[in-house]
């Protein structure tokens, strides 16, 4: 729990504007996978069998976690249906590379809500392809995305577009690299996670600790007292009027002491 609480501050704290991107690059699969999803082939399948955007994700082969996330938040449906939308999907990498625990932490059934603010974060309402992209903010259904569109490509915050202009019956599709999470979700789960983190004991386990304390407090007072009379009753002891030699086991002669007192005393006794 520990590590997943210390992922989300990393996450809140490189946050710049209403949002973020996290991700790294790309492995060749990954692009193999994207190159099954290119317009030419899906407008082709749009004129045969109409696949909607969750049908290209579906079977693209690069969108799995995407999918997923989508039918752990129930909204295949909504992506299935009429549109148009544009969706900016992030392929598995994307969200691989998200800090330890967060993907596990937002696909847990009590953060639905912000799985689901997560995804419609990644959603435009109306079919926008590249052609119509600009530099500037693009309205998503959870808040605004920050585009920047140059020589060098697209990109969506801190997400480049990957594949652009993949069409389904239902709207496009943009590859982006990164998964894009809103301010306001990574600061919700961090606060999230450390209140787990923190969770106050149960009532019994409570009333149980004060009983082992109070058990504790009386076994204390009680050797305490114990001690107290121990000491009490041990009575000083007098020197005996005349001392005798101590007789020494095996020893052939009594030894003799004398009875002058030492002036000094011995050096390492005291």
């Amino acid at each position: 729990m520990t590590s997943s609480l210390n992922g989300l501050k990393f996450l809140a704290i490189s946050l710049c504007g209403a949002s973020i991107a996290l991700g790294t690059g790309l492995s060749s699969a990954s692009h193999a996978q994207i190159e099954a999803t290119e317009a030419g082939a899906v407008t082709e399948q749009v004129a045969q069998g109409a696949p909607s955007i969750v049908d290209i994700a579906t079977s693209a082969g690069a969108f799995d976690t995407l999918v997923t996330a989508l039918q752990a938040a129930d909204l295949v449906d909504a992506l299935s249906g009429e549109g148009p939308l544009t969706v900016f999907a992030p392929i598995d990498e994307a969200f691989d590379a998200l800090p330890a625990g967060v993907l596990e932490a937002l696909l847990e059934p009590e953060n639905k809500d912000l799985l689901t603010q997560v995804l419609v974060y990644h959603v435009v309402e109306g079919g926008v392809l590249s052609s119509d992209l600009s530099t500037g903010d693009v309205e998503t259904l959870a808040g605004n995305l920050m585009v920047d569109v140059s020589t060098d490509g697209v990109m969506v915050n801190d997400a480049q577009v990957l594949r652009a202009d993949v069409q389904g019956s239902n709207g496009v599709i943009h590859v982006i690299d990164q998964v894009l999470v809103p301010e306001s979700v990574a600061t919700e789960l961090a606060n999230r996670l450390a209140a787990d983190d923190a969770e106050p004991m149960a009532a019994d386990d409570m009333v149980a600790d004060d009983m082992a304390a109070d058990d504790m407090a009386a076994d204390d007072m009680a050797a305490a007292e114990s001690e107290a009379a121990v000491f009490q009753a041990v009575e000083p002891i007098e020197p005996a009027a005349t001392a005798e030699a101590p007789m020494l086991n095996n020893a052939v002669e009594e030894p003799e002491f004398s009875s002058e007192p030492v002036s000094e005393p011995v050096r390492g006794l005291w």
